[in-house]
């Protein structure tokens, strides 16, 4: 399968909206940095909290180029974002979409925000030539799991780490 840059998506699919809420395909600017950085840190302390998140590595992660971004507004206001990638998967020859990162304002969960922009990500994913699409998230989250089985993802591996220090 041919893989389509993921900037030359489609007008149609940077942005629309559902229910009041407007979804965004953006250049991440200075501002955005910031929210962003604020909620990556709320992401590390759930997802990873044995970790210290890094201001100065997430930013860079951010700027690395290719990946697009999605950000979800509501009355003027930022409550979530996704970012994702597409990628030649090596083992499986094929075109993969990547869920790098979902965010959903606490106050705004359980609404139908990130499955409505997780379905948005998935055709655009789609279109650009991806076969599959790929997302994690740990264990213990087990709101995001559910979220993502409702949409037809399924566990494929289980991580395991020792810590060492």
């Amino acid at each position: 399968m041919k893989m389509t840059s993921l900037s030359n998506t489609v007008k149609s699919e940077s942005s629309f909206s559902a229910k009041g809420i407007s979804y965004s395909m953006v250049e991440i600017s200075k501002k955005d940095e910031n929210l962003l950085w604020l909620w990556h840190k709320e992401h590390v302390k759930i997802n990873f909290p044995e970790q210290k998140p890094d201001k100065r590595l997430f930013l860079k992660d951010l700027k690395s180029g290719g990946q697009k971004y999605i950000i979800v507004n509501s009355d003027n206001r930022k409550i979530g974002f996704v970012w994702f990638d597409l990628k030649k998967n090596l083992y499986e020859k094929e075109i993969e979409g990547v869920i790098r990162y979902i965010q959903i304002d606490k106050t705004q969960r359980k609404k139908g925000i990130g499955k409505t922009v997780l379905k948005h990500v998935g055709k655009i994913l789609k279109k650009c030539g991806a076969s599959f699409i790929t997302l994690g998230t740990r264990t213990e989250n087990t709101a995001a799991s559910k979220l993502y089985e409702s949409l037809g993802y399924k566990p494929i591996r289980i991580v395991y780490r020792k810590n060492l220090r």
